[in-house]
Formats: C-alpha cells, structure tokens, sequence
C-alpha cells in the first residue's frame, strides 16, 4: 500500500532543500537548526512511521510534533521533535 504521506513529500521536494528541525529539550526550550539535504538521500532514510505530512505556505506558526511541515515550493521542511528523538530525522 502506498504511503499518502510519502507521495506528498516525493511529489514536493526540489532535489535541494532546507531542514528545519526545533528541537525541544526536557526543559521545554526550543532550539532550531537548519540543515541543507539532498531529496535522494532524505528519502532513502526517511520513515514516516507514526509521522504525517502537512503543506504550508510559509512558516508554521503552530507546529505539532512528528508532523513535518512541507512548503508549497518544496525548499524548506520543518519539522518538531523531542531532543531524544530528533537524531533520526537528520540522517
């Protein structure tokens, strides 16, 4: 069965683009880093197990955690994780 969630992603990311992850710490502190990905190798390693997809516009003001935000132009995702959890999405 194929993934909706996938074939957004697939479907939307130039084969550059910008990861934002916020990271937040046990303190509740927040902490952005921006990391420049290939679509290639970010799809090979990406598992979306227990994870969703939303397109943006710009900016999520609101973020949840586990969902990645995907801009409509495809070169910049963000996405909000827990510090301990966040290593897997950076690849």
């Amino acid at each position: 069965m194929i993934n909706p969630n996938r074939v957004i992603i697939e479907n939307t990311l130039k084969s550059s683009f910008h990861l934002v992850l916020c990271t937040v710490n046990q303190y509740g502190e927040e902490k952005e880093t921006i990391y420049k990905k290939s679509r290639k190798k970010f799809l090979k390693e990406l598992n979306l197990d227990g994870c969703s997809v939303k397109l943006v516009d710009g900016y999520p003001l609101q973020m949840d955690y586990n969902m990645f935000y995907v801009k409509r132009d495809g070169k910049t995702v963000w996405f909000k994780a827990k510090e301990s959890v966040a290593d897997w999405v950076i690849g």
